[in-house]
């Protein structure tokens, strides 16, 4: 069976085989993650919220997000 790309890229950077000087820079924007928190959450509900957020044209976190600040709002109001 062939290696995977993964696989081969891992074996190269165990053996040192990597010519550092022809890599690119990369410029790496985190700032959209900072202040975020990871939820643990059943698999196949999970699965349902991706199948709701491909339906609905929008991201998971999108689709999260305003749930949470409608249901947030009832909790206050009520």
């Amino acid at each position: 069976m062939p290696k995977s790309k993964l696989t081969r890229l891992v074996e190269k950077f165990e053996a040192g085989d990597i010519d550092y000087d022809s890599l690119v820079d990369v410029n790496l924007d985190t700032s959209k993650f900072q202040g975020s928190k990871t939820v643990p959450v059943d698999i196949s509900l999970a699965d349902q919220v991706a199948e709701v957020a491909r339906e609905k044209k929008t991201t998971i976190r999108k689709l999260l997000e305003t749930w949470i600040r409608q249901n947030l709002r009832k909790l206050k109001a009520a």
